[in-house]
């Protein structure tokens, strides 16, 4: 794939983004914001590897995307939301590998931990997608809060993401 190609498809990706904003309810954008990470990330994994096989490991394809995220500054310019996250998901239990990370992710935001607080959040991101989409956990609307505050966190992940994506297909 050449770096048109990838342009357009980033351009499906710009779609769902669009499309999260008309969604009226938490659940609806999260999942619209998700598809368009998802999107994103087998991207930036055919990107690195032509070769990759994109039909499992998604998570890690998610988390591999934290490389393009420790070349800008995003815990500084986005402290707030990644502050309003970690508060949400105190709320929730959101366990990865069995641990509940929600007190570690804001420990390491009162520290300034950056690129600890990138990967924890998007581990917690992706977990909280798998409970959603997999049916570890139901969807209640008292969620909305956990999944308002996630939509959010993930906009502006895949802002930068795509920015920073961009730049990297056109200096090439």
């Amino acid at each position: 794939m050449d770096n048109m190609e990838f342009k357009d498809k980033l351009r499906h990706v710009a779609r769902w983004i669009e499309k999260s904003n008309s969604d009226t309810n938490s659940f609806d954008k999260f999942i619209s914001l998700f598809i368009a990470f998802n999107m994103f990330y087998s991207l930036y994994a055919l990107y690195k590897n032509p070769k990759a096989h994109l039909e499992t490991g998604d998570g890690k394809k998610a988390l591999a995307t934290i490389e393009l995220l420790n070349k800008i500054d995003f815990f500084d310019h986005n402290a707030e939301t990644l502050r309003n996250f970690s508060d949400k998901c105190q709320q929730f239990i959101v366990e990865v590998n069995g641990k509940d990370v929600s007190d570690r992710l804001k420990a390491q935001i009162d520290k300034e931990e950056k690129q600890k607080v990138t990967y924890l959040s998007l581990q917690m991101l992706y977990k909280i997608r798998c409970n959603l989409v997999h049916g570890e956990k139901e969807y209640h609307l008292s969620q909305g809060e956990l999944l308002g505050a996630s939509s959010m966190l993930l906009r502006v992940y895949l802002g930068d993401l795509l920015s920073k994506f961009e730049e990297k297909l056109n200096n090439s």
